[in-house]
């Protein structure tokens, strides 16, 4: 019969196993993919048929955004019209749920309405969580969730093209730079595993492994916040707007989207943490050394 510290051996190793063949997988189907990829931007062209020339097609440039959405419970239109009907002046009136009453907007509300011939216009927002039913009604959730802010805000992208063809290069190379580090961490996982497949002991060829997976995920972050501050170069912020017949729109959802820098912490504390793990390996495979002379 097997005592426990063997079955929990046999465990990790299959686990080891399987997560082997796994970064092994995912290594090679990147090689493939980045390989495909590189000849598809290679070979691929878009014919002008208006000028009958031939010009590079380039992947779109994904810009890192901040979104950020104020969402007014009711906004209150004042227009002031004259004796034949024409508008002579007019005001918004904005209402939200986290909004701290302000006399001033308040007095200046209440004279306009009293005004003669003041034509308003009331439009209302509701922000409504739902959940679905068994039987797939919606229905709005009363339960635990319910809507309490009039802002949203969330991280995206925003894909664009340019007609500068520098910036398109650069773009296209960085995306395969990209590529090439990812496969460059998948590379180091795959050593690793195989390595613990072999033997669990503190090889030098582990330490080292982990120390360069750890200064692959530092330059990693550093090259992707670097990438983004460049873009934020080339846009100060983006408006989405709308147009009825060529007329502009005014909406009533304020929305604001900026270029946002991309830098996750955790991914760059991971990899301080992993140099610190190697030097750990480093001393371990040291004491292991010491007491196999000893014996």
């Amino acid at each position: 019969m097997l005592s426990k510290n063997d079955n929990k051996m046999k465990k990790n190793r299959l686990l080891i196993i399987v997560l082997h063949r796994v970064f092994v997988i995912s290594f090679w189907f990147l090689i493939a993919f980045g390989l495909i990829t590189t000849a598809r931007d290679f070979y691929n062209e878009e014919i002008i048929i208006s000028g009958w020339h031939n010009l590079p097609v380039y992947d779109p440039i994904a810009l890192p955004v901040k979104v950020h959405l104020a969402v007014p419970d009711s906004v209150v239109r004042y227009e002031v019209l004259d004796s034949l009907g024409n508008s002579i002046s007019s005001g918004n009136r904005r209402y939200s749920k986290i909004e701290l009453p302000n006399q001033e907007l308040d007095q200046w509300s209440d004279s306009i309405s009293r005004l003669p011939n003041v034509k308003k216009h009331f439009w209302h927002n509701e922000v409504t969580i739902y959940k679905d039913t068994p039987e797939g009604v919606h229905t709005p959730q009363k339960g635990p969730l319910q809507h309490t802010r009039s802002d949203i805000t969330a991280f995206g992208t925003v894909y664009a093209k340019s007609s500068d063809s520098w910036l398109n290069v650069l773009m296209q190379l960085s995306n395969k730079l990209n590529l090439i580090l990812t496969i460059l961490i998948l590379y180091q996982l795959k050593c690793i595993f195989f390595s613990l497949k072999k033997s669990f002991s503190f090889e030098p060829k582990i330490a080292t492994r982990v120390k360069w997976l750890g200064m692959i995920l530092i330059a990693s972050e550093i090259f992707s916040a670097s990438r983004s501050y460049f873009l934020t170069k080339f846009n100060d912020y983006i408006m989405l707007e709308s147009f009825d017949n060529g007329k502009w729109m005014k909406s009533i959802i304020d929305i604001n989207i900026n270029p946002t820098i991309t830098f996750e912490w955790s991914i760059f504390i991971v990899g301080f943490s992993l140099l610190v793990l190697s030097s750990l390996l480093q001393l371990g495979n040291s004491i292991e050394a010491e007491n196999e002379l000893t014996i």
